[in-house]
């Protein structure tokens, strides 16, 4: 027997059907919440009467999966635009306590939600985040059409204790193949690891006699990371108006205030989810550029990876790569960071050189995320083990 109490079913499916989040859900947060930390009920109440009303500016949609035959809820499933990517990505979750039985709760909801946006909203493409060791998932998401686009070595915790690969696949909106063409498969493009990386850090960094920059948090021979500043805006601001390179940080036309805020903003909570260092001339002090992490997951110890040289007078003397370095230690070491990863537009060519160079691993490619000049624009993805760092160091 179907029990609904008008609880406005978006999607229905053979057990499952999906609704959007309501406030009673928080009493059930531990089956719907997708994260390893708990969270105190009135907390939960709190943040759904804040954020779920941001949802729509956000263009983020939140549901929930209950079984069909007692409304309980049993999972979740997130999915919504990001700024200026043209690709939906889906998230689907289960509750915990189900563990190995969840894994069909997963594959229903993640069923529903990629045919109601491929079929009923037209959208260009849909990516997917899976396990590598998830068969029934990955084997349900390619009879949907799906292909695998990357696979992040070990970015993922099992239950066990363990670690698999972090897979994402993607499929095309038929309507949008028909006029653009296949772009072909991703995971094509992946590589073997860096066996021995041209720029391996140094097991022992070289004794400098240069003078070490004020808050300094590592440093190597001639550069020094430190937390950014409110002062350095003003300096930093007018550099991404002066920038070259096409493929790199386009310019734009940044308000200090803006810089200031966002680098106040980062160290709003502890740990954050990004974690971002000014790049210091250690001989003057100037700050050259900047290095950071992004898209922290402290559950499953991932991160992505960047950095920018903000001139080009301080490009390819190995500046750049004695930052990236430094980043790697902090990451690894000081972090515990278990596997990294970046990505750049394949016209990028140099900047993938010097991921390769760095001793990151082509890991695949995603389409679709962007138009420029040429078209429809892809960017590989790479990623680098801390083992594989450590290995490289010793």
């Amino acid at each position: 027997m179907h029990h609904q109490h008008g609880k406005q079913q978006v999607l229905v499916g053979e057990t499952l059907y999906l609704r959007a989040l309501r406030l009673e859900d928080a009493a059930c947060s531990a089956a719907w919440r997708p994260s390893g930390f708990p969270m105190a009920q009135s907390r939960v109440t709190e943040w759904l009467e804040k954020e779920i009303p941001k949802d729509w500016e956000r263009a983020i949609t939140r549901l929930v999966a209950c079984l069909r035959t007692t409304d309980e809820v049993v999972g979740y499933v997130e999915f919504g635009m990001l700024e200026d990517w043209p690709s939906v990505p889906v998230r689907a979750w289960s509750a915990p306590v189900l563990r190995e039985a969840g894994e069909a709760i997963r594959i229903e909801a993640m069923e529903l939600v990629v045919r109601y946006l491929v079929r009923e909203q037209g959208v260009m493409s849909v990516t997917l985040m899976l396990g590598g060791e998830e068969m029934a998932s990955l084997d349900a998401a390619k009879a949907l059409g799906m292909h695998e686009a990357y696979r992040i070595r070990e970015g993922l915790r099992t239950p066990n204790g363990g670690r698999q690969d972090w897979v994402t696949l993607q499929q095309f909106g038929p309507y949008w193949l028909e006029r653009l063409g296949d772009p072909g498969p991703g995971i094509a493009q992946a590589g073997e690891p860096q066996r021995e990386p041209r720029s391996a850090t140094p097991a022992v960094w070289p004794a400098s006699d240069l003078p070490m920059p004020k808050n300094a948090l590592i440093a190597g021979p001639r550069i020094a990371l430190r937390p950014f500043e409110k002062a350095d805006a003003e300096a930093i601001a007018p550099t991404f108006l002066a920038e070259p390179e096409s493929y790199g940080h386009i310019r734009l036309p940044f308000s200090p205030l803006l810089l200031s805020q966002y680098w106040h903003d980062l160290s709003e909570h502890t740990p954050s989810n990004e974690v971002e260092f000014a790049v210091v001339l250690r001989e003057t002090g100037e700050v050259i550029g900047d290095v950071g992490l992004y898209f922290i997951d402290w559950d499953n110890r991932t991160a992505e990876s960047g950095s920018w040289i903000y001139r080009p007078q301080h490009r390819g003397g190995g500046l750049g790569t004695e930052a990236k370095q430094l980043l790697f230690e902090w990451a690894f070491n000081h972090l515990d960071i278990h596997v990294i990863w970046s990505w750049v537009l394949m016209q990028n060519v140099r900047s993938a050189a010097a991921l390769r160079k760095h001793g990151y691993r082509d890991a695949g490619r995603m389409d679709w995320v962007g138009i420029g000049p040429d078209g429809m624009r892809s960017f590989g993805i790479f990623d680098l083990t801390a083992e594989e760092w450590r290995a490289a160091r010793r």
